[in-house]
């Protein structure tokens, strides 16, 4: 099956390179869920928009960019901290449009709305870190 993903995440106040690696742990976790299908991902992260000519709001500008992505998904990945809804206005919109309009669902919520990921991706991960050849230094800081 077909799918193409917006992922839907928090940015606010975080660095690129955290919000790059959580767009890291998604897909991951996404392509595990579903290995068989044929997956397109599209997120809204850029640092390229252009800010000045009397812009008042850059929020809103993000904001407006992510929807016109979410026209070309089928689906939406989602891991916003719903506690934290007032803090994170953008993903409660996103995740407004995509229900409204059809989107279908990804929650890599955990119910408990405190963990961002699944244990699905901490499995993954041990899996990983399973099959890479061991260190021999043991806990030895490496020096450089």
């Amino acid at each position: 099956m077909k799918r193409t993903i917006f992922l839907s995440l928090p940015m606010k106040d975080r660095e690129a390179k955290d919000i790059m690696n959580t767009i890291d742990k998604m897909k991951t976790v996404i392509r595990a869920m579903y290995p068989d299908d044929d997956l397109t991902f599209i997120d809204n992260f850029t640092c390229s928009v252009k800010v000045g000519d009397g812009l008042v709001n850059g929020s809103l500008l993000y904001l407006g960019e992510a929807i016109k992505k979410m026209a070309y998904c089928d689906h939406i990945a989602r891991i916003c901290m719903w506690g934290l809804s007032k803090r994170y206005h953008g993903c409660e919109i996103e995740v407004n449009a995509a229900d409204r309009y059809g989107l279908k669902f990804i929650d890599l919520n955990d119910p408990s709305g405190e963990v961002f990921l699944p244990d699905i991706y901490k499995k993954i991960m041990e899996e990983q870190m399973d099959s890479q050849p061991k260190c021999e230094c043991g806990d030895q800081k490496v020096r450089g």
